[in-house]
């Protein structure tokens, strides 16, 4: 038993002292004659004998009541854990993921939690902190913030179990004396038994685990679309988790109108669905499904539209067949002018310069590029095989790019043998043809070149080429040599290459990186928008404008009322925004400027959360896992609770004051 106010049992000293009284008080008896003594001296035995039995009984009950009401006042109770009596903090975590859209034996798992939230809080106004994925409520009441709570949607945002549990931590106090319990209530898909940390002295840690009743969930996947001549195909992706044979229907809308509907039969857990549309058909488009699993991942949409070429010059000695192949006209508008025939106006009108195959870079030349470079656009050089010293390191240096050490120059046999005269600048260093080895997975060209997450290529031809440019930079490499110096390297929108692609000196013009990486260099001149965009990522987005436009014109992103500024940079013919973590929800948005809508883009919410693979409750030791938030609720009450006892010794005071009233009252 333990007391509240323990110094006030100091008092039970006081107790001693009716005793003290009792023991040493002395009467004095009245002798009174009588004539029969016998009688009389046996009443007297009689009467003394009773009267100090009665006496010694209501001293008794005296100091016991008087010891029930210091008692009562200490304010005794029994402590429920040794935790019991402390000043209590509680953290909730409310997971309101996609993934809590699944349905339990009480609907949708997020739903349910939010009504025994609000049903094991509702008589009480206790102080505590509630996050969600997006939202924060700190030192709030249930109370305070039930309508929010019944209004609260689910969040694109699904954070990492690391970055959950440092936000709940970081909303408790620094008191190290107070009890604090972190509670955790998600159906914890994606989660490892390495991501629940241990309870430790300072924080306890309880787990909600809220299960679905079925897991089977059918997701579109992705779209993409192949353009061919006369027609477009649209392709959808679909996907679930389970391998039993399954057959749904896939609608095409364009905005709310249905304009194409077909079937997607599964074999398996994934299968696709395919649109034919013709050439020159815009669509504000959207796909949808019909699934009973989750509901976020049954719509995906997308914008067709003609789309904005490329604009490519390449300027070179003679016309080169391989960039005449990938920049093809469907999605490049390609222009070739030998350097004799260049007109430089045409310069600032492009997206990519490509320099191909240039003995000698004229000044003129490297000034305009110079000037290029500063609108934001983008250069590719491919040197020769027998460059001009002088002119490429003020190309480089003009462009900010390095430094060049060494140029090897002459006819180089791609059989590694020499057939061109020993001139004097040859560099017998550049005679060696080395491998290229080196390709940066993680670079920018080659996003969803490759399967999967591959850190090193396996079962691949490595291509091979012999070294042209010794360059010392701070590029980034592209793709490197075996001995770690650069083949494709690039810097500020830069890109070279130290190897010519002739026949003669390499043959990565046969390799199958050649398509992806100069398809990729073009495509990225200029960011047009995609068919659809992921929410909550960064994107770089190039509007053309007109070249009159002001350089103060804001545009903004749109959707239904609900507008957003970007950051954008103006260049000469385009603005380039960034979408940063905007928006938040998924549909079709216009980019406008004030006076008109640009062009229309979609957003979709990454389909990560329909993995739906769970905790396992058997792989999580030493913390209680519970099923239903009013368990929790209850057993953290239960364990904070103390059971007081001050009204019992209230009334064995009441109970021995009636005692005394009898003994005086009744006992002759």
């Amino acid at each position: 038993m333990h007391f509240k106010h323990p110094e006030i049992l100091w008092a039970l000293f006081f107790l001693l002292i009716p005793v003290i009284i009792h023991l040493f008080r002395l009467r004095r008896f009245q002798k009174t004659p009588f004539t029969n003594v016998k009688f009389l001296k046996a009443i007297q035995q009689k009467t003394r004998k009773s009267s100090q039995v009665k006496k010694w009984l209501v001293l008794l009950t005296r100091m016991a009541l008087l010891t029930c009401l210091i008692i009562a006042f200490a304010r005794p109770y029994y402590p429920h854990s040794e935790d019991s009596g402390k000043t209590a903090e509680t953290v909730i975590y409310l997971d309101n993921s996609f993934s809590m859209q699944a349905r339990g034996a009480k609907g949708e798992l997020l739903q349910q939690a939010i009504r025994d939230i609000l049903a094991g809080n509702q008589d009480t106004d206790e102080s505590l902190s509630l996050f969600t994925n997006d939202r924060t409520y700190a030192g709030i009441s249930i109370s305070a913030v039930k309508q929010e709570l019944l209004q609260l949607g689910y969040a694109a945002e699904h954070p990492e179990p690391k970055s959950v549990i440092l936000r709940g931590k970081n909303l408790f106090g620094k008191d190290t004396t107070t009890r604090k319990n972190f509670i955790l209530i998600s159906d914890f898909s994606g989660w490892t038994e390495n991501d629940i940390p241990p309870s430790d002295s300072l924080v306890s840690y309880n787990l909600v685990q809220l299960t679905p009743q079925h897991i089977r969930n059918t997701t579109i996947d992705s779209i993409y679309l192949d353009r061919h001549t006369g027609t477009q195909l649209l392709t959808v992706l679909l996907s679930k988790n389970d391998s039993t044979a399954l057959t749904l229907p896939v609608s095409l809308y364009d905005d709310d109108t249905l304009i194409a509907k077909t079937t997607a039969a599964f074999d398996g857990n994934k299968t696709k669905a395919e649109f034919r549309l013709t050439p020159d058909q815009t669509i504000n488009g959207k796909v949808t499904i019909d699934d009973n699993g989750l509901l976020y991942d049954n719509i995906m949409y997308f914008n067709l539209d003609t789309g904005e070429k490329v604009k490519v010059l390449a300027i070179g000695e003679a016309e080169s067949d391989v960039l005449k192949r990938i920049f093809t006209d469907d999605e490049f508008d390609y222009l070739s002018r030998k350097l004799s025939q260049l007109d430089y106006s045409l310069i600032s009108r492009q997206d990519l310069v490509v320099l191909h195959g240039l003995n000698n870079v004229p000044s003129s030349l490297q000034s305009t590029l110079k000037t290029f470079t500063d609108e934001g656009k983008n250069i590719l050089i491919i040197p020769s095989g027998n460059p001009d010293q002088e002119s490429y390191l003020q190309l480089f240096k003009a462009l900010k790019t390095g430094t060049i050490n060494k140029i090897y120059t002459g006819n180089i046999s791609v059989t590694g043998e020499h057939s061109g005269p020993q001139g004097s600048n040859r560099k017998t260093g550049g005679k060696d043809r080395k491998k290229i080895t080196d390709i940066r997975l993680s670079h920018p060209l080659f996003e969803q070149v490759f399967e999967g997450t591959q850190q090193q290529l396996t079962n691949f031809q490595y291509p091979e080429a012999y070294q042209i440019l010794d360059i010392n930079t701070a590029a980034g490499t592209v793709l490197g040599f075996e001995d770690g110096r650069p083949f494709l390297a690039e810097k500020d929108r830069v890109y070279f290459f130290t190897a010519p692609l002739d026949a003669s000196y390499s043959n990565f013009r046969n390799s199958p990186l050649i398509v992806p990486v100069l398809y990729n260099i073009g495509k990225s001149a200029l960011k047009a928008p995609q068919l659809y965009y992921l929410t909550g990522k960064d994107y770089t987005i190039d509007i053309r404008t007109d070249d009159n436009r002001s350089s103060e014109t804001v545009l903004s992103i749109e959707k239904e009322g609900r507008q957003f500024i970007p950051m954008q940079r103006t260049f000469p013919g385009k603005i380039q925004i960034t979408t940063g973590q905007i928006p938040l929800e998924d549909g079709i948005y216009h980019i406008q400027n004030p006076d008109s809508i640009l062009r229309n883009i979609s957003f979709n919410y990454d389909r990560k959360e329909s993995d739906l693979r769970y905790l396992s409750p058997n792989t999580v030791t030493g913390i209680p896992v519970y099923d239903s938030v009013q368990k929790v609720l209850t057993e953290i009450k239960n364990t904070g609770s103390i059971r007081e006892l001050w009204k019992w010794f209230v009334i064995f005071a009441l109970v021995f004051l009636v005692t005394e009233i009898l003994l005086l009252k009744l006992f002759k």
